[in-house]
């Protein structure tokens, strides 16, 4: 049996104890929340350190996330970000009255939920 340091830092067999969701610590120095290497995830990126349980979540990381500049826009002002639903929450928050959408600086595209 093959002995792992949890990140608490307590150290347990290699058996049955171990719950699936246990979160074994990257030692890079450059981790933060979410990039951990977890225990059942199947999917690393081959870029940085995030592993996925599901495949299209690593090709949604891949696309949107991972080593990409802020891709949606704000409409109304320079807010911009990875994700078309932060943009969504954001208008919806930040420019209240205003009609909802996103603007994609790559595809030069305006999208609504």
């Amino acid at each position: 049996m093959q002995n792992l340091e949890l990140s608490t830092g307590v150290s347990r067999s290699d058996s049955n104890e171990r719950s699936p969701d246990a979160v074994i610590g990257v030692s890079d120095g450059n981790t933060r929340y979410g990039q951990t290497l977890q225990l059942g995830a199947y999917h690393p990126c081959p870029t940085c350190n995030r592993t996925f349980k599901r495949k299209n979540s690593l090709n949604k990381h891949l696309l949107y996330a991972c080593g990409q500049y802020p891709r949606f826009k704000c409409p109304y002002c320079w807010y911009r970000c990875k994700l078309r639903s932060n943009v969504y929450r954001h208008v919806r928050t930040s420019h209240k009255k205003r009609e909802v959408y996103a603007t994609d600086v790559i595809k030069n595209r305006d999208y609504r939920p």
